[in-house]
């Protein structure tokens, strides 16, 4: 799975950004690694939350800022949106696809999203999981 942004609003005089992407599901935040001069991000890595399925859908929705970031002056906002996590009690994946970004001129976002049991989970409990991001 993976977090990508096509099309972002140029928030640099050179005419690109340095976007980075917030991400929270209830008071749990992760944020992803800043890439420079790109309005085409794509993160790599694995984000997660743990939690049982029934927690997560409950926690949500899962929120996605993206911000430019700027070393002399504050970050500025780049757009946002929040995806219901519901249709993971379907199926374990959950896909958008080039969602328009909210709350700015231009841009969308495009996510993947895993349930997938804890490695660690007891075996009684099967309901424990991750909810991840690569």
């Amino acid at each position: 799975s993976q977090l990508s942004a096509s099309d972002l609003a140029p928030k640099d005089r050179e005419g690109a950004a340095d976007p980075k992407a917030t991400i929270a599901l209830g008071k749990r935040r992760v944020r992803s690694r800043t890439l420079w001069k790109t309005l085409q991000p794509k993160w790599e890595g694995v984000f997660w939350f743990e939690g049982t399925l029934a927690e997560l859908v409950a926690d949500g929705p899962l929120s996605v800022r993206l911000w430019d970031v700027d070393a002399l002056s504050s970050n500025d906002f780049m757009g946002d949106l929040d995806i219901d996590l519901s249709p993971l009690l379907l199926k374990p994946s959950l896909s958008v696809r080039r969602a328009k970004l909210l709350h700015t001129e231009r841009g969308t976002l495009s996510l993947t999203l895993d349930w997938e049991p804890a490695e660690d989970a007891d075996a009684g409990d099967g309901d424990s999981a991750r909810l991840t991001r690569a």
